[in-house]
């Protein structure tokens, strides 16, 4: 619908989009161009947009004869459906197509489109239309779209297509497959309650056919519990499709082909092809990262002790300005939290960081470009304050000391370090620990352990005990 109303306000190969309708048209001279160049063909790109064009034109003039002949409607090659169709098969089609329908929304003199800027292309009286098209466009809620978002939008589009016809051919596959199984197991049913009914030899033989089949299914009882869970997992539960992007096991993983009794992945970060069965699958934590939503990163830094909570309060404030900057809220939430999770030997305060996304991880490259951004950000905002590591910066401001002593001065050192901490305790080590005791209790552990009551003499079994008192005889 946008591609089309384009059109009808910016005709094909004018002025102002010659240079995006030659890359939307030429998607399919791309490979030519391509070989001829790698023999050394040289043939110029004005040449193949004419060729192209030329070819278009006689397409949808042909469609346009049988239209009238038959009376229906006929896709032609020059139909908006069609257009917008074949440039999403390349990513450079793709992204001239995400420019021309962008330049043509936005206003003069604005970097972004409004809901507005929809409506007025589409027309009065078509409000409901321009709501959803403008849902489907900001997919981050910031009410605008900019360059960046639409191009990332149409070209993700397009790489979704493949990816769902891969899929489905896959599926496709896998059910014929189990068609054919299905169909050799029936055949062998068939044949043999046949042979039962109209043969007599075998109707006497019948029991130890049967308890061959019983073996049988004892032999092979495991292949056909692997078979039904491939099975279950595949079309019951269907965690992921191709070019899904999942962790399983911990392992960042894109699915590359489904198959009926096992899944082939392509690790994120080696590139290595790994095979995992679909039984063994079932048994493991899937984390489909494509079919979530908005997802969020804990960051843990470790900051010096003496760390104050201003100085905190100010690191949250820094952040919170960086999350909400015009250039950065495409890429992430409002919410951000610091939270003090530890402090570890009183020598370090442990800091969690919680950053939220404004999609999920199945870029990985725009995953990792935002996560680049903050943490640079993140590192300039603990010089400003200034937090330091645990145990302080190096430098002048905390230098480190070595002096030499002899035996008799540390013990002189030792005995008026203890001193200084006697002095200064709460309760001084003279006290005997019976007076720390509450009256109540007469040993340490049951000062620890209020529930811990002493045992009097003879209270367990009974009053007085079993043994006799004198010498016991017994005869050989």
């Amino acid at each position: 619908m946008l591609y089309d109303r384009s059109r009808q306000l910016f005709p094909e190969f004018s002025k102002d989009f010659e240079h995006e309708d030659k890359e939307i048209h030429n998607t399919a001279f791309v490979e030519l161009k391509a070989k001829m160049d790698e023999k050394g063909i040289s043939v110029g790109s004005e040449i193949l947009n004419i060729v192209n064009r030329v070819r278009d034109k006689a397409a949808a003039a042909v469609g346009a004869l049988a239209s009238d002949a038959t009376g229906e409607e006929l896709g032609a090659t020059t139909h908006a459906h069609s257009v917008v169709t074949k440039a999403l098969e390349n990513e450079r089609a793709s992204k001239a197509l995400a420019r021309r329908l962008w330049l043509s929304l936005c206003a003069a003199g604005k970097d972004a489109v409004y809901k507005q800027d929809i409506l007025n292309m589409l027309g009065p009286n078509r409000e409901d239309e321009a709501e959803e098209i403008f849902h489907i466009l900001d997919r981050d809620g910031n009410e605008d779209v900019s360059l960046d978002d639409m191009t990332a939008i149409v070209v993700n589009c397009g790489r979704q297509r493949k990816d769902r016809a891969s899929s489905i051919r896959d599926i496709s596959d896998a059910i014929a497959v189990l068609d054919k199984i299905l169909s050799v197991i029936v055949i062998i049913a068939i044949a043999c309650i046949y042979a039962l009914a109209f043969s007599s030899k075998l109707e006497s033989r019948s029991s130890q056919i049967w308890v061959s089949f019983a073996s049988l299914s004892f032999s092979i009882g495991g292949t056909v519990t692997e078979f039904f869970a491939c099975c279950i997992f595949l079309f019951v539960k269907h965690p992921y499709d191709v070019g899904d992007r999942v962790d399983i096991g911990k392992q960042e993983l894109v699915v590359k082909q489904i198959s009926l009794m096992y899944s082939i992945f392509k690790r994120v970060d080696t590139g290595s092809v790994v095979q995992i069965p679909h039984n063994i699958a079932n048994t493991l934590w899937i984390e489909n990262i494509s079919r979530s939503k908005a997802m969020k990163e804990r960051v843990k830094v470790k900051v010096c002790f003496g760390t104050k909570m201003e100085e905190i309060l100010a690191l949250r404030k820094e952040m919170e300005k960086f999350v909400n900057a015009p250039e950065n809220r495409h890429d992430f939430l409002p919410d951000f939290d610091i939270e003090i999770t530890s402090v570890e030997d009183l020598f370090a305060l442990e800091l969690r960081i919680e950053l939220r996304h404004k999609s999920n991880w199945a870029n990985e490259s725009l995953r990792l470009h935002r996560r680049n951004k903050f943490m640079c950000e993140l590192l300039a905002a603990f010089r400003r304050i200034p937090i330091e590591r645990p145990g302080g910066n190096w430098g002048p401001a905390n230098p480190s000391y070595m002096c030499e002593l002899t035996n008799q001065e540390a013990n002189e050192w030792q005995k008026v370090q203890a001193e200084k901490t006697e002095a200064t305790r709460l309760y001084p080590t003279s006290i005997p620990l019976s007076e720390l005791l509450p009256t109540r209790d007469s040993s340490p552990a049951q000062a620890m352990f209020p529930g811990l009551r002493q045992r009097t003499p003879g209270s367990a079994y009974g009053n007085t005990g079993r043994h006799p008192s004198g010498p016991v005889w017994s005869p050989l």
